[in-house]
């Protein structure tokens, strides 16, 4: 798989807490450089799981 060099990538966040469409939102994020001794892992898939969703609705 080969890997293309980007400097910005989608983040998904909980703004706020409650039941509504709106618990769940999404922005860039700026893809951070790695310093001397640290790796950059690449992530190319996501899943949100039961407890993110619990999470969202305050519980």
């Amino acid at each position: 798989m080969e890997i293309k060099e980007r400097t910005m990538a989608k983040e998904i966040f909980i703004p706020k807490h409650g039941k509504n469409k709106w618990s769940i939102g999404f922005r860039d994020q700026v893809i951070p450089v790695p310093k001397e001794g640290q790796v950059l892992i690449a992530q190319v898939v996501f899943g949100i799981n039961f407890a993110d969703v619990m999470a969202r609705q305050g519980l």
